[in-house]
């Protein structure tokens, strides 16, 4: 184990240390303490916090790069494609953009010249558009190794990315950062915005919007600025009040970027809460720690940097860095060597990145996690190799997690989509995205062939997702006319204990339903399945169930019956849904696989837990409340209604 002092690490990174004001029990082996904060080898967290919400089942996946079936041949894995980014761009349309080594028509593209290139979904990422290139010289530019890292939308229709490139010879004078921006929801693009011209940059970076007109770009350079911050690798930022239309000169975010010694500051992440306020986190290569500074002015003036998070050993991996716009903000992390190797893990601080608390582990190692808040809930997604969390081979698969008590605690992890789980080749670098209106979109890397139909090289794929619950429990569902006639059951076996995650539900004799109270869900009547867990009397979604209208549903002799064996566009694999000629409801419904996730266990029930399902179409619903259970532990709620 590294053991460095205070001094050392602030001379380094620029480092302040505070003492953590968060209480939390634990069992360390190999303490050491810096200026009383306390970094542990092993930690263990115990909770007693809210469980968080499980995450949203995503559908079937989608091939996104038009050229996926021709653009190799046999073995040939060279025309890649390779670092997706998705933004919502307007209703039902996303954009996405990632970088091409294929060849694009017109020349450009392939072998050595890589390109940045789109393609936009109009039907809620079903279908995508032919991919294009971004700039119009791609034929014939001097730019080598294009590359992406990031995109924003300001919710309307402007899209602004940041873009990193090399100078072929004989222009060849590093890499440079420049901006590139939409005014027409991805449609057409301006020409590059050059944001840097001496030194050299270095990619990934990050861009974030307040949706008010302000963007802040962030990037790791060693230009000198003149000579006034040396030449070592620091964090520079740019900033926008236009919009994106004019950007400021880059300036260094870390106060000691000038006598920082020869320490690399790179891979830096941004994220504002939308009210005046931005953090931005980076990677101090010389310690290993992740490090973040505030601003309040749009980087007129920053805060004094400050730990995230410090590797016992080892050195810090991929991180990212969010925000609920209420006072939590999140990095998300991945450290290798040999006492953390690859361990996932988030940290939170709740005063704007000033301090940061312990870390709270998602259950497995883990790689380029992707981090989210957005639609009242968090989302994290990263690539792992953990064979009992998801395919029975030694390739990358995308698990995610949800947390909605501000990353206190998280669900159990589940597999991003039941295709990945299946198919052969690796699966990475999975990017979340929202629309505001509950739809998500998960963007990701793949070399599964799908079957032999795409060939070995890397794809780009995408699946969607939708939140069909409300936050809290509808106040006019209809009930049982007979008490116990509902029972729930939900199971969360530990990874690689043998058994597999459940959740069935059933009611019977509920009152006053008739067969058109249930729509026609073989065309148009999605349902869902909302489970409520109430902390002191109030009530927090934990889970949410969708059967989607449409394939597998078929009409019965008093209702509907739903199958889905393959568990590719939901988790549920059966659902009975029955109205008799006396107006009474008869229901049931049963989800498992790698894709259920369900809500952390045991439930608080303080004092209930309720099951609402819900008519998407129609908006009638019938509920179960349970104030008791039969059983309520670390792998098992099962209860009968009241």
């Amino acid at each position: 184990m590294r053991r460095r002092s205070e001094r050392e690490m602030s001379r380094r990174c620029g480092g302040s240390f505070s003492p953590w004001a968060i209480t939390v029990d634990i069992a360390a082996a190999g303490v050491r303490a810096v200026a009383g904060v306390v970094i542990a080898t092993t930690i263990t967290l115990v909770a007693t916090v809210p469980a968080g919400a499980a995450v949203g089942a995503f559908g079937p996946t989608v091939v996104v790069n038009s050229n996926a079936a021709t653009d190799n041949v046999g073995t040939d894995y060279h025309n890649r494609e390779t670092y997706p980014v998705a933004v919502a761009v307007g209703p039902e349309r996303w954009l996405a953009l990632w970088q091409s080594y294929a060849p694009l028509p017109g020349g450009g593209g392939g072998g050595e010249d890589q390109e940045i290139v789109r393609s936009i979904s109009t039907d809620d990422g079903r279908t995508w558009s032919s991919m294009n290139a971004l700039l119009a010289d791609a034929s014939f530019d001097e730019r080598f190794a294009e590359y992406v890292p990031a995109a924003e939308s300001d919710g309307a229709d402007v899209a602004v990315v940041p873009m990193w490139y090399e100078l072929t010879w004989p222009n060849d004078g590093g890499r440079r950062v420049g901006i590139l921006r939409s005014e027409d929801q991805g449609e057409t693009w301006s020409s590059l915005i050059q944001l840097s011209s001496t030194g050299s940059d270095n990619p990934p970076g990050d861009i974030a919007t307040d949706g008010a007109g302000n963007w802040v770009a962030v990037f790791a350079s060693d230009d000198s600025l003149g000579g006034t911050i040396g030449t070592d690798y620091d964090i520079l930022f740019v900033s926008s009040s236009d919009n994106g239309l004019t950007w400021s000169a880059p300036a260094p975010v870390s106060s000691h970027a000038a006598t920082d010694g020869g320490s690399w500051d790179i891979e830096p992440k941004v994220a504002t809460d939308r009210a005046g306020t931005w953090v931005v986190a980076w990677e101090c290569q010389g310690t290993g720690d992740a490090i973040s500074s505030t601003t309040h002015d749009l980087g007129a003036t920053w805060s004094a940097p400050a730990v995230v998070v410090s590797p016992a050993s080892g050195y810090l991996g991929e991180f990212d860095i969010e925000t609920d716009g209420a006072g939590n903000w999140l990095v998300a992390s991945t450290t290798h060597g040999a006492w953390e190797a690859e361990e996932t893990r988030t940290v939170r601080s709740t005063d704007a990145g000033a301090s940061w608390g312990p870390k709270v582990y998602l259950g497995a190692t883990g790689v380029t996690p992707d981090l989210i808040w957005a639609g009242g809930q968090w989302k994290v997604c990263f690539g792992t190799q953990a064979k009992a969390l998801s395919s029975p081979d030694d390739d990358t698969d995308l698990v995610c997690a949800n947390s909605v008590d501000g990353g206190a605690s998280w669900s159990s992890l589940a597999v991003l989509n039941r295709q990945i789980s299946t198919g052969a080749g690796s699966n990475a670098m999975a990017r979340l995205a929202y629309d505001g209106a509950g739809g998500w979109l998960a963007i990701w890397q793949s070399e599964d062939p799908l079957d032999g139909s795409l060939g070995i090289d890397a794809d780009i794929f995408a699946a969607a997702a939708h939140d069909d619950c409300p936050a809290a429990p509808a106040p006019d569902c209809t009930g049982t006319t007979v008490p116990a006639r509902s029972t729930v059951r939900v199971q969360d076996k530990p990874a690689g204990s043998g058994g597999g995650d459940l959740a069935v539900w059933t009611m019977r004799n509920a009152e006053s339903t008739a067969l058109a109270d249930l729509g026609d869900p073989t065309t148009a009547t999605s349902y869902a399945l909302c489970l409520y867990d109430q902390t002191s009397g109030v009530a927090e979604l934990v889970h949410e169930l969708d059967a989607p209208a449409g394939t597998g549903w078929t009409a019965i002799g008093a209702g509907y019956r739903f199958a889905d064996k393959s568990r590719l566009s939901t988790p549920v694999t059966a659902v009975k849904l029955q109205a008799d000629g006396d107006e009474v409801g008869r229901f049931r419904l049963k989800a498992s696989g790698l894709t259920l996730a369900p809500p952390r266990l045991p439930l608080a029930q303080d004092t209930e837990v309720i099951a609402q399902l819900r008519n998407l179409q129609s908006g009638r619903c019938w509920e179960a409340v349970y104030s008791q259970a039969s059983t309520n532990d670390a792998t098992r709620f099962s209860a009968r209604s009241d």
